[in-house]
């Protein structure tokens, strides 16, 4: 927490803010599985995560296109 209010955006990591939308579908599928009440919720902080990765340059416009279908099909299952 320190380091995301000492950096702000440039603290954000992981695989959304790589645009790594392969593990994410993989994250949501094992919450479907395993924590489904969890999905609602990793799916809203994903989508935030990755609208502010893309606004301040820090994830590529064709990467987050693949992420968000990710997450889009996630509110459809």
């Amino acid at each position: 927490m320190d380091n995301a209010l000492r950096s702000g955006d440039a603290a954000l990591t992981g695989p959304v803010a790589r645009g790594d939308a392969g593990t994410v579908a993989a994250h949501v599928e094992e919450l479907r599985k395993h924590a489904p009440a969890a999905v609602a919720g990793y799916l809203a902080m994903a989508r935030t995560t990755a609208d502010r990765a893309l606004a301040h340059g820090m994830l590529k416009p064709e990467l987050a296109e693949d992420l968000l279908g990710v997450l889009a099909e996630g509110d459809l299952r």
